[in-house]
């Protein structure tokens, strides 16, 4: 027996020390965190990349980015990542990849050797003149020397504009199936945190015109419970007011009529997301209440996805519910922090809520943006 337990005990200890990196394997790995100027503010559309695994992404209107790496490509190892902006010099860092969730923020400095946005060809491609167009630009040798660049072809190709194919033009057509497979290649991290914060900032900046529509909004959808007409028009009233926080987020003119527009834009899709959508998860709820949550957080980003993307309703609820999967319990924690919020501004002789909702309603917006923000609506 003792001579049995000797000869297991160096097969157990290999396999114990085999097993974490084993269970590593399994793991995906997501990287995010914040590209910025040198000044602390946000860079948008900067393309961080690592070129040996082939994957990368675009940086957001915050400067923030989320690269997912599958599990099949993940081994511990180490990787470097390389981050490039017009008229700034590109950066590169070495990532060890050890964990799920990786935090990694870049601080880009200015390169005087700026170029206007450019088409570059490598060796062994052709490209006609027309198709090019006929824009030169000069770069003075003084400003070259001052750039500071060991190397003149790393400093231009920094300078180019992100490949055309990550962003696609606002008139490309994209449908429903296509947005499922845009969102899902890179799964966007949900921080809840962040959302509450950036909504309170937004709020601050045109505090009372933000609580003074969505008051509005939110008077007429409880007195229309009351005559019974909620039915018809909760989803055109929740539609229309998620489409004016999407146009203060992204900083577009949002007007009164902006926070009604469900009713113009969307009518019919938007009753039937709220009608089909309230109808299915009160089945849920009713046969084994789990199931309800679920579809509940599962289409939550719906109705703005239908006033924002132009969707159909039930591509959107399923959009909406693929989409959420991939941060299931983040949404549901967004949602119940910012239930928890909403009452108690209730308690408080209801006059908070008044304040809360359109700081929530701001923060669920913020978390759709995250995700579906800088990809193109369908066309009509």
């Amino acid at each position: 027996m003792r001579e049995t337990r000797r000869r297991l005990l160096p097969l157990v200890g290999a396999m114990l020390l085999l097993a974490p990196a084993y269970a590593f394997a399994q793991n995906p790995v997501t990287i995010n965190g914040r590209v910025t100027s040198s000044a602390g503010g946000p860079l948008p559309f900067a393309e961080i990349s690592i070129p040996t695994l082939g994957v990368g992404a675009l940086t957001r209107d915050d400067g923030r980015y989320a690269i997912f790496i599958p599990a099949a490509r993940v081994s511990g190892q180490s990787v470097q990542m390389t981050v490039r902006r017009l008229g700034y010099k590109p950066q590169t860092v070495t990532v060890q990849l050890t964990q799920s969730l990786i935090a990694q923020d870049f601080t880009l400095a200015t390169n005087p050797l700026q170029l206007g946005e450019v088409v570059v060809t490598g060796a062994g491609t052709a490209q006609t003149a027309e198709k090019l167009g006929n824009v030169r630009n000069a770069v003075p040798a003084e400003q070259i020397e001052k750039s500071n660049e060991q190397n003149v072809v790393e400093a231009l190709a920094a300078k180019t504009a992100p490949p055309q194919s990550e962003i696609p033009p606002p008139s490309e057509t994209a449908d429903s199936a296509a947005l499922v497979q845009v969102v899902t290649a890179r799964p966007v991290p949900i921080d809840v945190g962040s959302c509450l914060g950036r909504a309170w900032d937004k709020m601050m900046t045109d505090l009372w015109t933000i609580i003074g529509i969505s008051a509005l909004v939110w008077i007429a959808l409880s007195a229309s419970h009351a005559v019974y007409v909620g039915i018809i028009i909760t989803g055109p009233l929740l539609g229309g007011l998620y489409f004016y926080y999407l146009k203060k987020i992204r900083g577009q003119t949002a007007e009164l009529q902006d926070a009604f527009a469900g009713f113009t834009l969307a009518f019919v899709q938007l009753l039937l997301a709220s009608v089909v959508s309230g109808a299915l998860i009160a089945l849920g709820l009713a046969l084994c209440v789990i199931p309800g949550i679920y579809l509940a957080v599962a289409w939550c980003f719906a109705l703005p996805l239908i006033m924002d993307k132009q969707l159909s309703f039930w591509d959107a609820m399923e959009l909406s519910r693929k989409t959420v999967n991939q941060n299931w319990w983040s949404v549901l924690w967004l949602i119940v922090v910012c239930g928890l919020i909403n009452f108690g501004g209730g308690l408080l002789c209801c006059v908070g809520i008044f304040f809360t909702l359109p700081l929530t309603g701001l923060a669920m917006m913020y978390a759709y943006h995250d995700v579906f923000g800088t990809i193109p609506a369908k066309s009509a």
